[in-house]
């Protein structure tokens, strides 16, 4: 389940972050007897206080992802404008477009392999209890 919701939800977060994840530490449990976690919890250690927390549940009948992005206590609160166009349309474009000007694009192989290496340490940690995993 982990490797099935969270992957996009991990390249988002570690390409606006920018940053090397440290470690991770996953929970999860199966309730339908299928041996794989239909819920878990992630949480991403990128050093100097920062941490992004994800929750994934296939189990849940509401299939929409919600980020939020929490900073300083203190100044404004910031919404950017959303155009309101299907993700999938703009990443499907964005590929297309890739390939008829030979430009890389924004999420290559290497960034689809640093989320394998998160989902990989994530399992890992779930199998070992939750045990935090560096990366």
């Amino acid at each position: 389940m982990v490797w099935d919701l969270a992957p996009h939800d991990l390249s988002i977060v570690t390409h606006l972050l920018g940053k090397d994840l440290m470690t991770i530490q996953a929970t999860g449990t199966c309730h339908t007897g299928n041996h794989a976690e239909d819920v878990a919890y992630l949480t991403l250690d990128f050093g100097h206080d920062l941490i992004a927390y994800f929750h994934v549940n296939w189990l849940s009948p509401v299939k929409v992802h919600h980020m939020i992005f929490g900073g300083r206590r203190s100044g404004d609160m910031w919404a950017p404008a959303m155009d309101g166009t299907e993700a999938l349309q703009v990443e499907v474009g964005h590929f297309l477009d890739c390939i008829e000007h030979g430009e890389k694009p924004i999420t290559d192989g290497a960034a689809g392999l640093w989320v394998v290496k998160i989902l990989e340490a994530a399992q890992m940690s779930i199998k070992a209890g939750g045990k935090r995993v560096a990366l």
